[in-house]
């Protein structure tokens, strides 16, 4: 198990592509006649087409559905939109969830190290017993038995040492189940957030059949384990208090 003092990976964020432009109706074209001009001349009070679009636009909903995500710049697009000024509480939910996984990793890690330090301890406690009971006599009453008694002493920490590693197996068999535990809640809460790569249609995910197939808009089990990764990497850095 490695330290769970764990270090977000900074990612490059690019941000939104700006929508196109329509060009605004010319105002050099000179018509005949005075009702022409007057119905072909935009109010002055209207704003055009373009600058309503720049005025709403970090106001608007992001346009693609993040079931439909497979590809990492639609995705990026979409988490800058929901950790926007409007969506603090996806941000909130992220740093919850970055937290308890956090706090679990430190417990399991200092869990484990307790255990090992207990294991040490009694395997020294036996160790000093011993000597004790050697300085007085008690291991044997001749020296005949010295022999003997060095022999049992070795197959007796032969044994204990085997029974340490069964018991750290058995800690680390528990934190395993309750990591996967972890991990398999954490997915269902993303998905439910709505978070690009989690939140992905089945329907998307490409068999392993078919895993070497190139299909437009569609995902290899791989490619998408690599771009969950990647996510929360950007979550991480994202959302980070």
């Amino acid at each position: 198990m490695t330290n769970p003092d764990l270090s977000a990976v900074l990612q490059t964020l690019s941000t939104f592509s700006q929508q196109n432009k329509r060009p605004l109706p010319s105002t050099n074209t000179t018509t005949t006649t005075t009702t022409n001009t007057t119905s072909t001349s935009p109010p002055k009070h209207q704003l055009s087409p373009s600058s309503s679009s720049s005025t709403s636009s970090s106001h608007q909903k992001p346009t693609t559905n993040p079931a439909t995500i497979t590809t990492w710049p639609p995705a990026l697009r979409h988490i800058m939109h929901q950790t926007a000024t409007t969506h603090s509480h996806f941000t909130a939910h992220i740093r919850r969830l970055i937290t308890t996984q956090h706090a679990l990793e430190r417990k399991w890690w200092e869990e484990r190290e307790a255990l090992v330090a207990r294991q040490a301890a009694r395997e020294e406690r036996k160790r000093e017993l011993e000597r004790v009971l050697q300085s007085v006599g008690a291991t044997t009453t001749a020296a005949t038995a010295t022999t003997a008694t060095d022999s049992s002493s070795s197959t007796t920490s032969d044994q204990q040492t085997k029974e340490n590693a069964v018991e750290l197996a058995y800690h680390d068999a528990k934190v395993y189940k309750a990591a996967a535990e972890l991990s398999r809640t954490t997915e269902a809460e993303l998905r439910r957030l709505g978070v690009p790569f989690f939140a992905v249609d089945e329907s998307l995910v490409l068999s392993a059949t078919d895993k070497d197939t190139v299909v437009e808009g569609k995902i290899s089990k791989e490619q998408l384990a690599v771009l969950k990764r990647r996510m929360l990497e950007l979550l991480q850095d994202l959302c980070r208090d």
